[in-house]
């Protein structure tokens, strides 16, 4: 992070207006345990993540965001998230490769996870009507017995980009796709893939890592009857399997610098005990210089 924050630094300085900073706030839905003494119950939490991002024109970039959710009446700090990215939009190929590392702040309402790293990359290309579109995704990380555990995402599909020009000059955005998504899903994590599983209350139809039926929670839980469990040290090797055919919906609008950025996805599932999900999720932004 430091070397490519220095490198973004040096690149400032050959010229101007090739930093951009863009600074603003996305807001979702996450799943999150209701715990009334020893009995819990997954719900809907809404969530607010201001965040930062140091973009060069060569595709690198910095990203930084402070996650918060609903909690008694106030939003509460469960999650920050430090992204080093390359993206490239202007090809005939587009391209988004990043690194994240998810920095927890052990909030017993989230579902336990491991995975504290992302690895994540997208390739589609643009020049076909149907574009193909192909995503990778794998996150890693240490349980509480300090086993590394590991999960991994394989997505692919079509998706067709309806671009227009407001009478402002400004460029708009409308993507509509479908997309198969599979992978091990042996644990809850907040990888970009598994929106099906991180803002899903009924994601344990999803995941294989479960005890009893119910998924981890972070350091304590309930299997229903009252019963205290605990995270175990299990495995997340499991066997990659197609998980959902996703329905998606990106939108993107500009306003001079301003950027409205709504994206939806219905998720169909095709494993058994897996019920329909949804995920939404809406960004404003502000980018400065204008590009």
């Amino acid at each position: 992070m430091l070397i490519l924050f220095s490198t973004l630094q040096s690149l400032a300085q050959e010229k101007s207006k090739s930093v951009f900073i863009q600074t603003g706030v996305s807001t979702s839905t996450t799943a999150n345990y209701s715990i009334n003494g020893t009995d819990t119950a997954l719900q809907s939490a809404f969530t607010l993540a201001p965040f930062v991002r140091i973009m060069h024109k060569s595709g690198l970039g910095l990203d930084y965001a402070l996650n918060t959710l609903s909690s008694g009446g106030k939003q509460v700090v469960y999650m920050n998230t430090a992204t080093a990215f390359y993206e490239s939009y202007d090809r005939p190929v587009n391209l988004n490769f990043s690194y994240t590392h998810f920095f927890f702040s052990n909030n017993t309402h989230i579902p336990y996870t491991p995975i504290s790293n992302e690895l994540y990359a997208y390739v589609s290309y643009k020049k076909a009507w149907l574009a193909p579109v192909f995503i990778a995704n794998a996150g890693f990380g240490q349980d509480e017995n300090n086993i590394t555990q590991a999960v991994f995402n394989l997505a692919a599909g079509v998706t067709h980009n309806f671009n227009f020009v407001s009478n402002s000059n400004n460029e708009n955005d409308i993507a509509p796709s479908i997309i198969l998504n599979g992978g091990n899903n042996g644990y809850y994590s907040f990888l970009q893939s598994v929106h099906y599983i991180t803002q899903n209350t009924g994601s344990k139809g999803f995941l294989k890592s479960v005890s009893k039926g119910h998924a981890h929670v972070r350091g304590r839980g309930s299997n229903g009857s009252g019963t205290t469990t605990t995270a175990s040290a299990q495995s997340s090797t499991s066997q990659f399997t197609l998980s959902n055919i996703e329905l998606n919906l990106y939108s993107s609008f500009h306003f001079g610098s301003f950027e409205l950025v709504p994206d939806g996805s219905i998720f169909i599932p095709v494993v058994a005990n897996s019920a329909i999900a949804a995920y939404w999720q809406l960004k404003l932004a502000y980018t400065f210089p204008k590009k």
